[in-house]
């Protein structure tokens, strides 16, 4: 019995001694730099301008499926933490430059003809604000992130049918969505710290505006709504003041 209470205090005594030490100071401002590895989405939603045609779906399906591109991106980022014992709480802003292009057509490229079709979706850089929580562990700092995502997209579906007529989804405007992502921190010393977290992106399914050209178009039976969607993998070094 005595040697179990003397185990048991032993125990307290270390938990109150982990609990009593200080934490890393992860409080104050910060900048920094990332580089990124990114992957880009693009879908289009909406029913074919002719759903009897295989000829008809099969272009249509090209013209919208879900396709995507990747590579790398840079970014800065500045942010603010406040911190309670272990707990760590903030904001993030960050802007990261990316050239994603996703780029199909039919052979040959798009023509006066039967069922053809070319597609260009772009997005040029990414900006987000997120709020920030975690807890600092003897030095590393897993956390969350969650908020605003804003982008430069711009997409074009274009598809032909006979006669000719051209059928055409088009967005080019900056879209607003969210971001939400996780990731760790390790301090090296007082000022410097290196970071590795992923981000998931959702851009929104915002229609686009749909032009026709030549025959039958004025209906607009492409017109599409077209989601943009993008994960970023970033490491990170940053600098506290």
């Amino acid at each position: 019995m005595i040697s179990k209470k003397c185990n048991l205090t032993l125990l307290l005594l270390l938990s109150t001694s982990f609990s009593l030490n200080a934490a890393e100071n992860w409080a104050g401002a910060n900048v920094g730099l990332s580089i990124s590895s990114y992957d880009y989405e693009n879908k289009g939603h909406g029913a074919s301008f002719d759903d009897t045609s295989p000829s008809a779906l099969s272009v249509w399906a090209a013209t919208n499926d879900k396709k995507s591109d990747n590579g790398v991106g840079v970014g800065i980022k500045g942010g603010y933490n406040w911190q309670t014992d272990n707990f760590v709480y903030g904001v993030l802003a960050d802007l990261t430059y990316i050239d994603a292009k996703i780029k199909s057509e039919t052979p040959g490229g798009i023509h006066d003809g039967f069922y053809s079709y070319k597609r260009v979706d772009e997005l040029n850089w990414l900006a987000t604000v997120r709020g920030k929580a975690g807890i600092d562990l003897n030095g590393f700092l897993p956390y969350v992130t969650a908020g605003l995502a804003v982008a430069d997209v711009e997409n074009k579906h274009q598809t032909i049918t006979c006669c000719p007529t051209l059928y055409e989804s088009s967005d080019n405007d900056t879209k607003v969505g969210y971001v939400i992502g996780f990731g760790v921190e390790k301090k090296i010393n007082e000022n410097w710290g290196v970071n590795f977290d992923y981000s998931y992106i959702d851009l929104g399914k915002d229609r686009g505006n749909a032009h026709g050209v030549v025959g039958s178009a004025t209906a607009n039976p492409s017109r599409v709504k077209l989601e943009n969607e993008l994960t970023l993998i970033n490491l990170g070094l940053n600098y506290y003041f």
